[in-house]
């Protein structure tokens, strides 16, 4: 009888440790189960992190693209007054306009910002109109605007009447609006 209480002791041990192990590894299971759930949150955590930095970074370039494109609308206004002011724009004066605002970057316009030129360009603004241009650019462009006013006035020639009295009114325009800032 001892043998058969060896063999049924053995088979209830077996079992036992059988049910224990299952048990084992049923938590095992879940424990990794777990483990992976927490590893694929915190993954996907990360990359919604990473998606948010673009979109940000995407969001800036997008405004930073924005303020480029009204720089060069406001800047060719205010060269486009000018180079208006007897009458007409020529062609070189647009084309010194373009180059100088955009430079090698002006086959990169987007198209609806290329109207905007060009409408300024078949109708420039009077010296009052360009001078809101020149307040939107900011008084630390100013520099700029004395630059894109010489370029303009030397694109045909010497400069007209009517370009040197522009030249005269944006100077009284920057002694009135600032004292110290040279005419």
């Amino acid at each position: 009888m001892s043998w058969v209480w060896r063999i049924l002791g053995g088979a209830v041990l077996f079992a036992a440790g059988a049910a224990m192990r299952g048990a084992s590894n049923e938590s095992e299971k879940r424990a990794a189960y777990d483990e992976g759930m927490e590893k694929g949150k915190a993954e996907a955590a990360a990359r919604m992190r990473e998606l948010q930095e673009k979109i940000e970074r995407a969001a800036a370039r997008h405004a930073d693209q924005k303020m480029l494109h009204e720089f060069y609308v406001n800047a060719a206004a205010i060269g486009f007054a000018m180079a208006g002011c007897d009458g007409t724009v020529r062609v070189a004066e647009k084309e010194c306009i373009l180059e100088f605002i955009a430079g090698i970057s002006k086959h990169l316009i987007p198209n609806d910002i290329k109207e905007l030129l060009d409408n300024l360009c078949l109708t420039p603004p009077d010296f009052d109109d360009a001078m809101l241009y020149a307040e939107r650019l900011g008084r630390d462009n100013w520099e700029f605007i004395d630059d894109i006013l010489t370029v303009v006035s030397e694109a045909d020639g010497d400069g007209n009447e009517h370009e040197r009295d522009f030249l005269l009114k944006w100077r009284a325009y920057k002694a009135d609006q600032f004292e110290g800032v040279p005419a």
